[in-house]
């Protein structure tokens, strides 16, 4: 599949055929690009908008050649109609089964999945209702840590994805915590 597709970029998205064999990902008039062992995401750039295109993924064995090819078509975007980025699949508080702690060294593990393809920014609020943004996570990142120098005022936490030339993802439903003392 392709997705998200803007004017000027798509990100190719397949299932491994065959882990442990290269990937070739192909299209007419453009060079043919080779990924590591198990790939399972490509972005193409520099994109004609309003353009129709089919590439072709093949897995690359050393022994037995190309396989047959996975054709995958797909639109670019109308200038100024580029898509959204897709939703977080889920947001939670990481306590590692105990309270959350507060004092210097501890602070509250945000456990985020989304697409591995897209960064992620994290939003912090005291009252759920006014939110800053607090960190961005690279793409692929699934854990942010806030260190949190004091006890018993709630946080309230929200996520999407965002990048550059993208509309924002929605934003994810909102969890919070509250940290406690340390008891030496």
């Amino acid at each position: 599949s392709a997705s998200p597709v803007t004017s000027t970029t798509a990100t190719l998205n397949w299932t491994v055929g065959e882990a442990s064999c290269r990937v070739n990902v192909a299209r007419a008039g453009a060079d043919t690009v080779t990924l590591p062992a198990g790939s399972t995401t490509y972005r193409m750039t520099a994109l004609a908008a309003s353009t129709a295109y089919t590439a072709h993924v093949t897995h690359l064995d050393d022994l037995a050649g190309e396989s047959a090819a996975l054709d995958i078509a797909f639109t670019t975007a109308a200038p100024g109609g580029d898509s959204a980025l897709p939703a977080l699949r889920s947001l939670r508080i990481a306590t590692g089964g105990g309270p959350v702690k507060a004092g210097y060294g501890y602070g509250i593990g945000i456990a985020v999945v989304g697409d591995k393809s897209y960064p992620i920014a994290v939003y912090r609020s005291l009252d759920d209702a006014t939110w800053a943004a607090i960190a961005t996570l690279p793409a692929g990142t699934e854990t942010y840590f806030d260190s949190l120098p004091t006890d018993g005022v709630e946080r309230y936490y929200r996520a999407r994805h965002e990048a550059e030339g993208y509309t924002p993802g929605p934003y994810s439903g909102s969890v919070s915590a509250t940290p406690v003392a340390v008891v030496p």
